[in-house]
């Protein structure tokens, strides 16, 4: 008889992922994402970058939401539009999607990401960002409510004045609005579908599952996202909110990014991939530079001595040294 492992020897291991099924065929008509799954569908399993790019769409052009589309999958939107558009309704072997739909999924993906953030150091965020979850579908049907619960979460800002960071659960205000993003959050991972649509079986539901795998011969645990690509999404914004410690800002194009190299040291600027690759940390550094410098001069020509310059700006005095005799 085989030796019966220990009943804990898989804990701890990552739980692997699903795969989201990406249409064959995927095209730009205007202002309106179409596909189709004839063709070359395949199938691709959701990588670390997904959310960060997902996130960035909104204030990107037409073809960065195709180029992601062809590369990640659709959202499958469903619905009487404009007015409701719900991800993963639709079926149907072919959809079409509104670009700003797109742009309105993403730029609550990118509050929710800005906002968690803003927790994670004890702050309650941008008022705009939370003006973004306000909305709740691509078209507001009542601005006087949106309004009257925007101007209810400004006076929740106010009532914080400016007063320094707090860990979260010290403060009222905190645990509010950590409750709502969880809510958020919670609502992505329900597909953002009417309750009816639950009750639907054929519907996909993103859930743990356990399968048997044959060649390794043992069982396996993965998270099943019945091919769609928005549960892979809230997935990822789940777990980003909840591990918040590797969620970032761009100190260069400003958008939030989950950091998947070494964490940064506090107070120091940080860079997602894409602003990375384009030598954005360079050029932050030589404009960060040229400005310490400059002040350097500035304060020198003021009478300060190179021991008060160096105090005021952090630095040593032979650096301050160096920038006053135009070396560096």
């Amino acid at each position: 008889m085989a030796k019966t492992p220990p009943f804990d020897a898989e804990l701890g291991c990552p739980v692997s992922t699903g795969e989201i099924l990406i249409p064959g065929q995927v095209w730009l008509d205007q202002d309106t994402l179409r596909w189709k799954l004839a063709g070359q569908s395949k199938q691709k399993v959701p990588g670390p970058a997904m959310l960060t790019e997902f996130a960035s769409l909104y204030a990107r052009s037409n073809h960065a939401i195709l180029a992601f589309a062809r590369t990640w999958g659709v959202l499958r939107m469903g619905g009487e539009p404009p007015k409701w558009l719900f991800p993963c309704c639709n079926l149907r072997p072919e959809g079409a999607e509104p670009l700003d739909a797109w742009r309105f999924y993403s730029s609550r993906a990118a509050a929710i990401l800005r906002i968690a953030a803003a927790l994670k150091e004890g702050k309650l965020g941008d008022l705009a960002d939370w003006g973004v979850l306000l909305l709740r579908s691509p078209v507001e049907d009542d601005e006087d409510s949106r309004r009257a619960k925007l101007y209810g979460l400004a006076k929740a800002f106010a009532a914080t004045g400016e007063r320094p960071p707090m860990p979260l659960g010290e403060f009222p205000y905190f645990d509010i609005h950590a409750r709502l993003l969880a809510q958020e959050v919670n609502m992505w991972l329900r597909f953002w579908r009417p309750s009816f649509y639950r009750l639907a079986p054929f519907y996909p539901a993103a859930d743990i599952c356990l399968e048997w795998s044959v060649t390794e011969q043992r069982f396996k645990t993965h998270m099943d996202h019945g091919g769609f690509l928005f549960p892979a999404i809230a997935l990822q914004l789940m777990l980003a909110v909840a591990g918040a410690k590797s969620l970032y800002t761009c100190s260069g194009c400003g958008q939030p990014y989950i950091r998947t190299r070494r964490l940064p040291k506090p107070g120091c600027a940080n860079y997602c991939d894409n602003c990375a690759a384009r030598g954005e940390p360079s050029r932050q550094a030589t404009r960060a530079y040229l400005k310490r410098r400059a002040e350097a001069k500035r304060l020198a020509a003021h009478g300060l001595s190179i021991a008060q310059i160096a105090a005021k700006l952090e630095a040593k005095p032979e650096s301050v040294r160096r920038w006053l005799k135009g070396g560096h």
